[in-house]
């Protein structure tokens, strides 16, 4: 059987025990086995990558690739962590997001790529939540550095396709396909007045901001180029 229904949640968490040279790699071969993991709560989430923020320890060089995780209230939650790799999973049925990349840390160099993520909030419970990849906190009084979302394949999701909250800086968001979102396809607040600015390129929107937005929406602190968009709402 290779569909594990978890009660609870699978956390994930390094113990200070992963290293540049010698990471954690968590591989759900698809050629061996497609491993499904899934979450029948949605108050709770699927994956957590946490660490122990009362002794200030974050989760290290965690890989996480090729699993199929379904329903739940975010597919993987990157609570606490640095240098983690989530790559070529397909997250869907989440009510709130897919990938979400949001505590009240600091967060540097998370790379997400080649994760198809789809089906997010379908049941529009609450209406103004339901992003395909979030990243950073609210009120910016934390943020997010150094992370890369590249070849991403995103659609059908409610509110936004990837949003990067503001006071984050030098994140490129490159070469993904976005496709059916409610709001603008990719949103980038403003980076907080630093010299490292955002970098949103090479991105293909179709049919984004279908509830009267625009296709990308930018607040400053970002270099934009070169992004295909084929009919926005706005």
């Amino acid at each position: 059987n290779n569909r594990f229904v978890i009660l609870n949640r699978l956390d994930v968490h390094s113990q200070g025990q992963a290293t540049f040279n010698n990471p954690v790699v968590i591989d759900a071969d698809p050629g061996v086995m497609q491993i499904i993991i899934e979450q029948p709560s949605n108050n709770q989430n699927a994956i957590n990558i946490d660490g122990n923020i009362s002794n200030n320890e974050y989760t290290d060089y965690i890989a996480i690739k090729n699993f199929e995780i379904v329903s739940g209230d975010v597919g993987i939650h990157v609570a606490k962590g640095n240098n983690i790799w989530l790559h070529n999973n397909r997250i869907h049925g989440a009510d709130s997001n897919g990938i979400r990349v949001n505590d009240p840390v600091n967060y540097d160099s998370i790379w997400i790529t080649s994760n198809e993520i789809y089906d997010i909030n379908s049941n529009q419970q609450p209406p103004d939540v339901g992003s395909g990849i979030y990243l950073g906190v609210e009120n910016g009084a934390f943020r997010v550095a150094h992370a890369n979302i590249l070849f991403n394949k995103i659609h059908d999701v409610l509110t936004y396709g990837i949003q990067l909250k503001t006071n984050s800086f030098n994140n490129v968001i490159a070469y993904n396909d976005i496709t059916r979102s409610g709001w603008p396809g990719i949103i980038v607040y403003g980076n907080g007045g630093s010299c490292q600015q955002n970098i949103v390129d090479s991105n293909l929107l179709y049919n984004v901001g279908t509830r009267n937005e625009n296709g990308i929406q930018a607040q400053g602190g970002a270099i934009i180029a070169n992004n295909v968009i084929i009919k926005s709402g706005y």
